[in-house]
């Protein structure tokens, strides 16, 4: 009986500390964590009326990762521009049921632009408008698993295109569609 109490202990004990390991395994690891990086090929056209040439083109390697945080779609993107090991810009897109927001950041994750405001055109559009400094910002990122399109404008009060700039991305390995 005495034998028998201790097996039952031991295995009692050993049970608790596997669903210990276990449940604390699952809150280490958030969605964000568990999402992979997938690599993608973009080409990207600018329109910059302040130079010379004011149109040029390029092709750089992104990767994006899709996760969800709670409710809300996160994408994050880092685009390899001037093919260096770090990522040149991050980009991170989050959309909850009603509103979306965008930010941009440099290489060393300072704040660059930042888009709080945007609205869901549909499941994937979403439309993000803003002035700065008396011109008028008007971006558009269209987003699905395999393929994404940022277009980027900004114009003067009067209307007068400044800069335009257009990125599509494409997934090098598509998902496999059910």
């Amino acid at each position: 009986m005495v034998i028998e109490k201790e097996f039952i202990r031991k295995r009692v004990f050993s049970a608790l500390i596997i669903g210990a390991v276990f449940f604390v395994a699952v809150l280490a690891v958030s969605p964000a964590e568990s999402a992979s990086w997938r690599e993608f090929d973009a080409s990207g056209i600018e329109y910059n009326a302040t130079l010379k040439p004011k149109l040029s083109g390029r092709h750089f390697k992104s990767k994006v990762k899709f996760f969800k945080e709670g409710t809300v779609r996160v994408v994050e993107i880092q685009n390899f521009i001037n093919g260096e090991r770090k990522p040149d810009i991050h980009i991170k897109i989050a959309v909850s049921s009603n509103s979306a927001g965008s930010a941009i950041y440099d290489s060393d994750m300072k704040l660059i632009a930042e888009y709080p405001a945007g609205t869901i055109a549909d499941e994937n559009l979403y439309i993000f408008d803003r002035e700065v400094d008396n011109n008028k910002i008007t971006g558009r990122w269209f987003i699905e698993d395999d393929y994404l399109m940022s277009d980027f404008a900004i114009h003067t009060n009067g209307g007068a295109l400044i800069y335009q700039e257009t990125v599509v991305y494409r997934a090098k390995k598509p998902t496999k569609k059910k």
